[in-house]
């Protein structure tokens, strides 16, 4: 009987061993968001979904999501540090970090959020803002639907935003707000709807999903268009954490990142900001409007020095904007 018993211990301790019978390698995936929002829904959940498939049984990828165990300020240092082993995130939240990447963010630059995605990629696959990526593996570099002013009051000028304290989550927001009149304070997508509710401020900037995602419209009545830019999105993993998996599933998750994710979030975002508007629209009670031609061309003129002064100041400035020019002609070419 002890030698039956042996036996089947040891044929079960060389199943266990065989490829299919061992545990899949959990990746902790920090998601600040809810997962009712369109990146989850339609960027990263089904994208975790075809990696798994691609590689059955070696990899889980597990979402840990509202801010469980990283937030959109402490996303990219949660990677780092190992404690998630990939993050979503804004490269905004992450101030100093990714100069280069926030090219996108420049005012009156982009306002296509596929093209601009598929733009910031390729500046990275090319190696132009690929020295900003040195600690960590990028998954997917994206772009948020184009950004709308959501506001407590309306307005129509540059007259309207004197002295108005607008919610910011980034540098180059913030610059713009101060140079448009307004006060900027700094907060992130989280903190937005009790700062309106309170009236600690009167205005935000983000897109129609990621209004409704933060429920804005229970806070905001005035909403306005403005090419302000694209702010970029993330999703980086640590590279140990890659290094640590099957060639399989290293295998897997490289080919359905990179330029095809981008394209998916880019697509995705473009897709629900429309859906984002329509569903504001329909909700009736809500003002939404665009600048007219004169007061777009006096905006413009406002914010021009934001793009001079980022030239000055960001590594290879002069090159990098070129660069995001040149491939936001080439993406939109291909659309």
């Amino acid at each position: 009987m002890r030698d039956v018993r042996a036996a089947l211990a040891f044929c079960a301790a060389l199943l266990l061993a065989l490829p299919g019978y061992a545990e899949p390698v959990q990746l902790k995936f920090g998601y600040p968001g809810p997962l009712t929002a369109w990146p989850y829904t339609k960027g990263f959940g089904p994208w975790a979904q075809e990696v798994e498939r691609d590689a059955p049984g070696l990899v889980e990828i597990k979402v840990y999501p509202g801010g469980a165990i990283a937030t959109f300020r402490n996303a990219y240092d949660r990677t780092i540090n190992g404690v998630a082993d990939m993050t979503f995130g804004t490269f905004g939240d992450t101030p100093g970090q990714f100069p280069r990447t926030e090219v996108s963010n420049l005012p009156f630059e982009a306002d296509n959020g596929t093209a601009a995605s598929i733009a910031l990629w390729k500046l990275y696959q090319g190696g132009v803002i690929a020295p900003e990526y040195g600690s960590v593996k990028p998954l997917v570099i994206f772009t948020f639907p184009s950004s709308i002013v959501h506001a407590t009051k309306e307005i129509k000028t540059a007259a309207d935003m004197q002295g108005l304290k607008f919610a910011v989550s980034g540098r180059i927001a913030a610059e713009a707000v101060t140079r448009l009149g307004g006060a900027p304070v700094t907060m992130s997508q989280t903190e937005l709807y009790p700062a309106l509710q309170r009236g600690m401020v009167q205005a935000s900037n983000t897109s129609w999903p990621g209004a409704m995602a933060w429920k804005l419209e229970e806070v905001t009545k005035y909403h306005l268009e403005v090419p302000f830019g694209l702010a970029p999105g993330f999703i980086l993993m640590n590279k140990d954490s890659f290094a640590r998996l099957p060639e399989p599933a290293r295998g897997a998750i490289d080919r359905h990142s990179g330029a095809a994710l981008s394209l998916r979030m880019g697509k995705a975002a473009d897709e629900t900001n429309v859906e984002g508007k329509a569903k504001f629209i329909a909700m009736g009670g809500h003002v939404v409007a665009a600048l007219d031609p004169a007061e777009t061309a006096r905006w413009k003129q406002a914010l021009a020095p934001i793009t001079g002064e980022w030239i000055k100041t960001v590594p290879d400035g002069t090159a990098v904007l070129a660069a995001f020019r040149a491939e936001l002609v080439n993406a939109r070419r291909a659309q």
